[in-house]
């Protein structure tokens, strides 16, 4: 007969992800282990059905009940033990199509695969889901599996996860929750990092992973520094990847995830069951500041939070009333985690299972950093989602990070701004072989000349797409002509100034062309610019003309005085390109500067690229 509880706050998050995403391996965990020795199958099934005798959770299922989501205990339920003989190259691809979906709402949530490599020893494969059982969870099934398999007895478990959630909900953290709402009372800043593809508008979870070794000689520098500075290896390491961010980002607030075991009664410590909380560490840096202030800030913060570590994460979610986007995650898209090389070891008679890592599929953050403190210094796994990054992007972030705690710990009093996160060879590259671009360039044509020599040699290749929509070169170039007998018409000739409002599209290139044939310079202007602004850039090149295009109607309406002419308007084509009036040393356009130190100043650009700065 089954029993029903109510879950807890993480199982409730876990649940409701699960939910919204349908049929997904986010929250699997997958467990990887090897030996050279065999194994006994019927006593390996045996004491997989013990340990699902002895654990609740591994007979637990999850439903909604009305308005009430409900963990469903089962009195009893089989997991069956699968075993394939395989090739030793052909384990992981087996691996991998073993981790597979779960029904929450079925079970069971744990599966057991054997994979016989013959001579070769033996694999064994478990995938439980996140809802049952975290990180500390696992030592304690090897423990229990390995008693069992060997034919031992296990004492009846008298508290279990159930008791550990009322333990919970017994608890005064009023002092708790008022802390972290001050944390986030002043905002919550929206990290943006540079990505190399656009963020989706719904989360897929779909990642990758990278590792990287940093040397024994750099661990031992971090941990010169913390015996000098009285701080842990997790602050130095913590601030040198907000500090990263913050490089990549410009910001200057960073809020920066990072989980604890949650385990926090005695009893837990050898308990089944989904404990971990998230903890949100907000960092705020200042480029005057030095590597030593941020360490002692961050040292600072994260004792406060974990002085404050019980008050449930997704508690704190639901308090904050935080508008949903399921684009990004709740408070924080990047996450930084600790660990003590605590890979686990499964022992069956004298077989001795060491874990193997799992090619990573997921990613439930856009990024995360996961430090493993090992005998040879540490090794920094990446997680990074693949709808936002490439491959090459995080091994250069890694390189990065490395190259930058170098430089902070060799140079902690060096302000933060100035700390340099790029190696002297990929200096190089950049200052050396990206800048060496000098060519032989026809100093004696424009820019015209050249595009209309272009247009004669690839007439029907596509010279600009947008959005969908393309031109091909004659077709550019036949438009052009047409705007620009327009414009000199209006009296357009050699340095005079024509204003272009648009945004981007088709017309704006055919306005720029069309401009530039006529004999003009043109100025750009964006239609969102404060219309006094827009009057002095106008009055600065004193210009009478402008070409409007998209998106232009609400500044045009301002703009009374002008003649103006809409590109759409004159969407006719002129085969015959007009007589050139211009030379290369005639001005070709004018940008203006953003006058953040003054009035804006115009940069008269030529088409032998000398520049002049308009006073």
């Amino acid at each position: 007969m089954s029993k029903k509880y109510k879950m807890s706050t993480a199982q409730k998050r876990i649940y409701l992800v699960d939910r919204i995403q349908g049929s997904n391996i986010t929250y699997n965990v997958p467990i990887l282990l090897e030996s050279s020795g065999s194994i006994d199958v019927q006593r390996l099934r045996g004491a997989v059905q013990k340990l699902v005798e002895r654990h609740e959770l591994l007979r637990t299922n999850f439903i909604e009940s009305g308005s009430h989501l409900l963990q469903v205990v089962e009195e009893s339920i089989d997991i069956p033990v699968e075993v394939r003989v395989v090739k030793k190259e052909d384990v992981k691809r087996a691996s991998l199509d073993f981790i597979r979906p779960f029904s929450l709402s079925e079970g069971p949530l744990m599966r057991v695969l054997v994979l016989n490599m013959l001579d070769e020893g033996t694999v064994l494969l478990f995938d439980l889901h996140h809802i049952i059982c975290d990180g500390g969870s696992i030592p304690v099934l090897f423990e229990d599996l390995s008693v069992l398999y060997g034919g031992g007895e296990l004492p009846k478990l008298t508290v279990e996860y159930k008791h550990y959630m009322r333990w919970q909900e017994s608890l005064d953290l009023r002092k708790q929750e008022l802390y972290w709402h001050n944390e986030f009372v002043d905002g919550i800043p929206a990290l943006d990092l540079f990505t190399d593809y656009p963020r989706p508008q719904q989360k897929s979870f779909q990642g990758a992973g990278y590792s990287v070794q940093a040397g024994l000689s750099l661990k031992e520098e971090v941990r010169k520094f913390c015996l000098k500075t009285r701080t842990t290896e997790f602050s130095v390491l913590l601030s040198v990847f907000l500090l990263l961010l913050s490089k990549y980002s410009g910001q200057e607030e960073i809020l920066v995830g990072t989980p604890v075991s949650g385990r926090n009664h005695p009893d837990a410590a050898n308990m089944l069951g989904m404990f971990v909380n998230t903890l949100v560490i907000r960092g705020q840096l200042k480029e005057d500041m030095n590597f030593f202030q941020l360490v002692e800030i961050i040292r600072a913060k994260s004792l406060n939070a974990l002085d404050n570590q019980a008050y449930p994460f997704e508690e704190l979610v639901e308090r904050l009333n935080l508008p949903r986007d399921p684009s990004r995650n709740p408070l924080f898209d990047v996450m930084f985690v600790l660990q003590n090389n605590e890979k686990s070891e499964l022992t069956l008679d004298e077989s001795h299972y060491q874990m193997l890592d799992v090619e990573n599929q997921v990613s439930k953050f856009d990024l995360t950093l996961s430090i493993d403190d090992t005998e040879e210094g540490y090794n920094l796994a990446w997680e990074f989602s693949t709808d936002l990054f490439r491959a090459d992007t995080i091994e250069r972030m890694a390189a990065h990070y490395q190259t930058l705690l170098a430089n902070a710990l060799a140079q902690p009093e060096t302000k933060l701004m100035d700390l340099e996160m790029v190696s002297a060879h990929e200096k190089n590259i950049i200052l050396e072989d990206f800048n060496a671009t000098s060519i032989d360039y026809p100093v004696h044509r424009t820019v015209i000349d050249l595009f209309e020599e272009q247009v004669k040699q690839t007439p029907n290749a596509i010279a600009v797409d947008f959005e969908g929509k393309t031109l091909t070169y004659k077709q550019l170039n036949d438009r052009a002509n047409y705007v620009g007998a327009l414009l000199r018409e209006q009296g357009v000739q050699p340095e005079t100034i024509v204003g272009i409002v648009s945004a981007r599209s088709l017309e704006m290139v055919i306005g720029l062309y069309g401009i530039l044939k006529a004999g003009g310079a043109y100025l750009p202007i964006d239609p969102e610019l404060p219309l006094d602004r827009v009057h002095f850039m106008l009055a600065d090149c004193r210009t009478n003309v402008i070409l409007a295009g998209p998106e232009s109607d609400k500044l045009i309406k301002e703009l009374p005085d002008f003649n103006v002419l809409y590109i759409q308007e004159h969407a006719n084509e002129l085969a015959t390109n007009l007589s050139p009036v211009t030379a290369p040393h005639n001005l070709a356009y004018v940008i203006f500067t953003s006058g953040s130190t003054g009035k804006p100043k115009g940069v008269l650009i030529k088409s032998i690229y000398k520049k002049e700065t308009n006073k």
